[in-house]
């Protein structure tokens, strides 16, 4: 009795390994903008997060809180203006509602810092903190999140004075509008 194998040639095995190559080298780049994205929309997500998080605290214990950026890295427990948000923000209880972080303050949040080549500002004012009242208003501005410098993988935030949020529109040239409805040209 004759057996019969069945296996590939090595011909086979090439062409296989040919069509996986190609079918690979379309298929990485554009996973790789799926996963810049989600990386993007998952650090907007956060600080969403920490600002509602901080109005609601705000409301909640009838106390002033503050979001506040901080070089974690450096002191994690104190505010610093020369830094931006994507060194890492703490929130806190503002008691003596002076605005600073002092020993008469409680901290109740402290989020490390964001990746490399991602930033994370605030406009003017709200460059350094937010501050909400009790009642949940704060000061009106904008929050620009924006990757490698480029404006077609920024998310801008619009924080209004009673402290909702809102993500701005993308223009006609597939890059993100600022607060005022004009598209970024960088970031």
């Amino acid at each position: 009795m004759h057996k019969h194998y069945s296996a590939f040639t090595l011909v086979e095995l090439m062409v296989s390994i040919a069509v996986v190559a190609i079918l690979l080298g379309f298929g990485v780049p554009g996973f790789q903008n799926i996963i810049e994205r989600n990386a993007i929309a998952a650090y907007t997500n956060e600080f969403i997060s920490s600002i509602n998080y901080a109005r609601s605290e705000a409301i909640n214990r009838n106390q002033d809180v503050v979001i506040c950026h901080s070089d974690i890295s450096l002191d994690p427990l104190a505010c610093n203006t020369g830094n931006a948000y994507q060194d890492g923000w703490l929130i806190y209880v503002d008691f003596d509602r002076d605005g600073n972080l002092n020993g008469n303050d409680q901290i109740i949040w402290v989020h490390e810092a964001l990746k490399s080549n991602i930033e994370l500002y605030g406009n003017a004012n709200i460059a350094n903190r937010i501050k909400f009242n009790a009642k949940g208003r704060t000061t009106s501005g904008s929050i620009t999140l924006c990757k490698d410098n480029d404006p077609a993988k920024a998310r801008v935030l619009v924080l209004d004075n009673t402290g909702r949020l809102r993500l701005t529109n993308i223009g006609a040239n597939g890059n993100v509008e600022d607060s005022d409805g004009n598209e970024l040209s960088s970031c």
